[in-house]
């Protein structure tokens, strides 16, 4: 609106002041220039364009080129001159002198009016100040400064692609889905208006050709999916920091590409064993000591899908035994209901409330966990992972792919948040694949494509390899890796915390608040020894013990209300103390991108809870096995793995002090504010810090 207004004033300028506009390579100085031109009362006179980056290359003196190309203006007219600061030294005299001669020192109307565009302020070469008369300069901000352009503008750069395609229906398109604004919004567009034109241009190419392949009509909105931003966007990062393990170890490659990952996997391993897990939770014993199955679900699943997420983040996706059974119902569905198809996801509805949804979701579970004490009971653990299950199942019989999976599964959102200190990430190099690339079989699935793109179903999370900008939303299914047919996908290994440390990271509040949510989780699991540590009344710390003994408690119980209150309080509580501390300190900074500094304090707090069955229980799998199916005399003879009560300790206080400092160290990354700046965020972190290491080693 600044620059409609500065454009207007100087067009209709009454001296009529030679006009200067300024801005970055990219931004649309040219159009400015132009709309000065039409506007002004000389537009039906004589104006030419003058293309000053021209002149270097011809073999005439450039001077002599810019006074002969000047004089043939008639009086009355306008030279428009592009980019003025590619003029050669020489030449610059001659711009000046007639900067200074017209028109302003001729009656309105006469002499030649200059407009001059450029990259860069032109007052050193030029002297603009020494001038007999001002020069009017119109400056065009770059486009990351005009984030709420960019919407007008998509439309725009989009109406004039369809127009040059000469497509009959692709003038159906609208412009971009509101999730494909954000990410153009999110980049910083150092190409500013050319680079966005440019990239909706390349985006409709490939839609249009998608359409004519398969024979459909071309979407009315384009998706974030086809739409890439250059080098610089969610893929700006050093690559001297990352080596590709596909390349380095090409087994790795070919395991990757072979049936088994993750398909055969999923259909010989994961999907018996779940089902014997689950019957075997109903009908086995229901106490942790005389169930082997108890004892896998927490003893050894917990603590080990929480130390793989540092190595290979949420690998575990992959093969996850909900959406097994899940994908399993929609091929089912598929085939008993060809007809009826599985619509679309809701994804503007879904970016909205999917977070919040699988956050309450497990708010709801840690509650169950803790009211009921699950660990304990069997049967109860069984319906957990049925209730998860049962989700999976829904979703994939209603929708495309694996919605459950990346938008509303409370286990999919913690490792999700976790994946994002992964030592390694999947990307594809944006380059190659906007080049070359015209299936998007990696993401949308298809044939076969010469020379090795195998059959593929496409991204189950429906994301492009290239447009991922953090690990929340890569299970490493490894389909992009065998679909792809010019070897752009990477699997690199990096820095921890990479996808944190990134200008482009996506921090979100529903993340910011399941990551506080599984550190309460923490606080929620020793509610006895928390009460210890404040001095509650006996009768409050009998009425939870008493609560988590029995599965059987009333609702409307003291006890069971007791116990209800004090787990909300200790979800709530890190959450709260965080908050407090960063308002604290004057509210200085984003509290939801600093929020994410928790995160290793949170995982190592995790960790250390688990690491009592982990290292207390696990290694006494066989005698549970033993006397789950009836020998009783064999089980006391059976090898037992433990580590002492000592090491436990141990490792839990290690956990808790590299948590706690490497929490502190990335707290002052993501600040960008002296240590003193940030004290009460850093007090807070110490006091919750504090607090574990009492309730872990001490009460």
């Amino acid at each position: 609106q600044r620059v409609r207004s500065d454009r207007r004033r100087a067009a209709a300028d009454p001296q009529e002041k030679h006009v200067l506009v300024i801005g970055e390579p990219g931004t649309p100085k040219l159009d400015v220039a132009k709309m000065v031109c039409l506007e002004s009362p000389r537009r039906k006179g004589d104006v030419r364009i003058v293309r000053c980056g021209k002149m270097k290359s011809r073999r005439r003196d450039a001077a002599t080129q810019l006074a002969d190309a000047l004089d043939v203006i008639c009086p009355g007219g306008i030279a428009l001159l592009s980019d003025v600061h590619e003029l050669p030294d020489s030449a610059l005299h001659v711009l000046r002198d007639r900067l200074d001669d017209s028109p302003p020192r001729h009656p309105p109307g006469e002499g030649v009016r200059l407009v001059l565009t450029t990259s860069r302020a032109m007052d050193t070469n030029l002297n603009l100040s020494s001038l007999s008369t001002a020069v009017t300069t119109i400056k065009v901000p770059p486009l990351r400064v005009r984030a709420k352009d960019l919407a007008a503008e998509t439309r725009f750069f989009l109406r004039q692609a369809a127009v040059a395609s000469d497509v009959s229906n692709a003038q159906t398109l609208k412009g971009v889905t509101p999730a494909a604004l954000r990410l153009l919004e999110a980049y910083t567009w150092p190409g500013n208006d050319a680079e966005l034109q440019n990239v909706l241009q390349r985006a409709l190419v490939h839609e249009i050709g998608i359409a004519e392949r398969d024979g459909v009509s071309l979407p009315t909105m384009l998706s974030e999916d086809v739409l890439w931003p250059g080098s610089e966007g969610p893929q700006s990062r050093d690559k001297r920091l990352r080596t590709d393990l596909l390349r380095l170890w090409p087994l790795l490659r070919q395991a990757m590409r072979s049936e088994l990952w993750m398909d055969g996997f999923m259909q010989y391993v994961v999907r018996p064993a779940f089902a014997v897990v689950v019957i075997g939770l109903f009908v086995a014993p229901q106490a942790r000591a005389d169930n082997a199955f108890l004892n896998v679900f927490w003893a050894w699943w917990w603590p080990g899908i929480l130390l793989l997420y540092p190595f290979v983040g949420r690998l575990w996706c992959s093969f996850c035994p909900f959406m097994a059974y899940g994908e399993l119902a929609q091929r089912f569905r598929l085939k008993m209901l060809p007809q009826v198809p599985l619509m679309n996801w809701p994804r503007d509805a879904l970016d909205k409330g999917g977070g919040w949804f699988l956050f309450a979701l497990f708010a709801v579970i840690l509650e169950w966990e803790e009211l009921w004490a699950l660990e304990d009971h069997a049967a109860l653990s069984s319906w957990l992972l049925l209730l998860i299950t049962a989700g999976a199942v829904i979703g994939s019989l209603l929708y495309k792919k694996r919605v459950w999976c990346r938008y509303l599964c409370p286990i999919g959102g913690m490792n999700g948040l976790y994946a994002k200190l992964a030592l390694t990430e999947l990307r594809a190099e944006q380059g190659v694949c906007s080049a070359e690339c015209s299936t998007y079989g990696c993401y949308k699935g298809g044939p076969a494509v010469e020379p090795e793109g195998m059959e593929s179903e496409g991204c189950p999370l429906g994301v492009h390899p290239a447009q991922l900008q953090d690990n929340r939303n890569c299970v490493l299914c490894a389909e992009c890796v065998k679909a792809c047919p010019h070897k752009s996908v990477k699997v690199n290994f990096r820095f921890t915390a990479d996808d944190i440390l990134q200008p482009m990271h996506n921090a979100t509040a529903y993340e910011v608040s399941l990551l506080f949510l599984l550190f309460g989780a923490v606080f929620c699991h020793h509610i006895p020894e928390a009460s210890t540590l404040l001095q509650m009344p006996e009768a409050i710390t009998t009425a939870v013990t008493k609560s988590a003994q029995s599965v059987g408690n009333i609702f409307t119980s003291r006890p069971f209300a007791w116990h209800t209150g004090l787990a909300t309080a200790s979800l709530a509580y890190p959450g709260v103390l965080a908050l407090a501390a960063h308002r604290a300190a004057g509210s200085r900074g984003n509290f939801v991108r600093e929020a994410y500094s928790y995160l290793p304090l949170c995982w190592l707090a995790s960790i250390a809870h688990y690491l009592d069955l982990g290292m207390g229980e696990a290694g006494s799998i066989l005698p549970a096995a033993a006397r789950m199916v009836g020998l009783v005399d064999l089980a006391p003879r059976l090898p037992v793995l433990v580590a002492s009560p000592e090491v436990i300790d141990f490792s839990q206080g290690l956990c808790v002090v590299v948590g706690c400092l490497s929490s502190l160290v990335l707290l002052r990354v993501l600040a960008r504010r002296p240590w003193l700046e940030i004290g009460w965020q850093c007090g807070g972190m110490i006091v919750l810090s504090a607090q574990l290491w009492w309730l872990l080693l001490v009460a």
